[in-house]
Formats: C-alpha cells, structure tokens, sequence
C-alpha cells in the first residue's frame, strides 16, 4: 500500500509546487513536475520518474500508472488541487529528472535547430515538430558556459550544407536571485537594499566559483 498524503503542506507536496512554479528552480534541481495521466507514462521514455502523484479516482480510472517507476503516493483531491493549481486535473503528476544531452551525442550528417530563450513554450513544440519533420538532430548545451558553446559549433561546422540544432540552455539574470525567479525580467529594476543584497549575492557566487546547482565554474 502506497503512502497516503492529506496534507497540502507536505514537504514532498511544496517541494513539487516550487518545481512547477519556478522556472529558476527547475534548473538548479534538474527536476520539472508533469500532470497528466497519458503524459507521465509518455515522459518515462526518455526521463527518470522520480516520484508519482495520483489520486484514488485517476488509480481506478488508469490502474497502469501504478506499475510506473520510482516513489509513489496516493494523495487526496484536495491535494492533488494545490499540484495541479488549476480548476481541473487529472490526478496524476510526476517529478522526473531534466534530461541532459551533450556533445557526444552530435552525430556527424545530423541536422540541427537552435533555440534561445523562446518566451512562449506553445512555440516550442511547433518549432519541434517542424524540425522532426526534417530530420534534424539536437544538442543541448549550457547557455552561459562559453567553452561548450564553442565545441558545439565546431562540431556543426563538421557537416556542409546541412541546418542543426543548438539549444542554449541559459538563465536569465543569472546570479541575481530576484531576477532568477521571475519569467520576463527584461525590465527590471531594484531598490538599493535590492541592489545591495543581489551584489553580496554575486560576489558570493565569485568566492564559491559555482553557478546554481554548482553545474559550472567561473
């Protein structure tokens, strides 16, 4: 019997809330939260199911999602609202882990497309499926580490005549907490007690030589 979660403030519950609300947080835990129950089966493909959500009805109505991987927790509907933060759901959701290419993946002859900061996500998936229609290939790489950049494009050089695909996987406002957390920072601006803190916040991110989630050193 899978362990039953009643309660909204559950740390599991809060922690999968955070993923799904904050696009800086995402990227530093390499985890994303996923709702439905046609897609969490779909995403185990190609990404690591870490936890699983469900609720007694979506259990009873899709008995499958229960041979899925990874933990699993019965949770009740009142819950499941607070996962899903809109008027209806499915009653399953699962925290996978973000999937991580690199450059050793680059086939030579591949085709490949490259994105950057695309402000709607809708467009991604059109973007996507024209690529595949093509044949194109993909590498994905850290937008702000400069060295993998470059061998990536070396890498495209290889092939004459042919497009490809570098997607930039970047932050914006990286190293500023207060812009981290917000979608469109374009125009932003700060307090001096702002300023001040999202300076200390900088240097000690200098001192400690990591970027979030210490993936990359300065």
């Amino acid at each position: 019997m899978d362990e039953k979660i009643t309660s909204r403030e559950n740390a599991k519950i809060k922690y999968a809330c955070r993923l799904s609300s904050s696009a800086a947080f995402r990227r530093s835990e390499g985890r994303f939260l996923a709702e439905g129950r046609k897609l969490c089966p779909e995403l185990c493909r190609g990404a690591e199911l870490e936890t699983l959500f469900y609720t007694a009805s979506a259990a009873e109505k899709c008995p499958e999602i229960l041979e899925l991987p990874g933990e699993h927790f019965l949770v009740e509907d009142h819950v499941a609202d607070k996962l899903a933060d809109v008027g209806t759901h499915q009653g399953v959701f699962g925290v996978f882990r973000t999937p991580v290419h690199t450059l050793e993946e680059v086939h030579t002859g591949g085709r490949y497309l490259a994105l950057e900061r695309v402000q709607d996500p809708g467009n991604v998936g059109t973007l996507l499926r024209s690529a595949a229609a093509f044949g194109f290939d993909a590498v994905t790489v850290k937008g702000y580490d400069v060295e993998a950049i470059w061998n990536a494009v070396e890498a495209a050089k290889s092939v004459q005549g042919k497009p490809h695909c570098i997607v930039l996987d970047t932050i914006k406002g990286l190293g500023v907490p207060l812009a981290e957390e917000k979608e469109f920072n374009h125009y932003l601006t700060f307090g001096p007690e702002e300023a001040r803190r999202s300076c200390e916040e900088i240097e000690k991110r200098f001192q400690n030589g990591t970027y979030p989630g210490g993936d990359f050193k300065w």
